[in-house]
């Protein structure tokens, strides 16, 4: 299914592929399967980040340079003076105190077989995901996330 809104993300199982960039006005919760083709955009959780209780896979297919600029280890969407490039969709600015961009909860799954996960913030374990759960990556990117544990993943152990 085609996902058009630019500020929410969808709550029902089934698979969607982004058709505008979307900046996030809440948490956005996984609590049934949901598989995410970010089509070359942009998610930007605009300081909040994702829960799965479920299921998540993210995929892209996108092409497009995007440019970030480094400040400090944490890095920002800057297309003008960036000067550290990944290719294709992005999940960024997500911010909380566990898992920046993505929390994935005990007997929950993220899998990713693509996009990237660049530029969020968490004030204690995983800037980019912390992991209760269950998670694969295949293909992707996870960098420029920062933490006071696991700048780019912590895994409960």
């Amino acid at each position: 299914m085609w996902w058009e809104s630019t500020d929410t993300m969808p709550s029902e199982s089934g698979n969607y592929y982004l058709t505008n960039d979307v900046v996030l006005l809440s948490d956005w919760t996984v609590n049934e399967e949901i598989k995410l083709c970010l089509n070359d955009h942009v998610l930007n959780l605009n300081g909040h980040h994702i829960i799965v209780n479920s299921s998540l896979t993210l995929q892209d297919c996108g092409e497009t340079i995007r440019k970030f600029a480094d400040n400090s280890g944490l890095w920002t969407l800057d297309q003008s003076q960036g000067t550290k490039t990944v290719t294709g969709g992005v999940i960024t600015g997500g911010s909380a105190t566990d898992g920046g961009a993505v929390l994935v909860n005990s007997d929950a799954l993220l899998t990713m077989n693509g996009g990237n996960i660049i530029g969020n913030t968490s004030t204690s374990y995983g800037g980019g995901v912390r992991v209760g759960g269950c998670f694969t990556i295949l293909d992707g990117t996870i960098a420029g996330n920062t933490s006071q544990d696991g700048g780019g993943i912590y895994v409960d152990g």
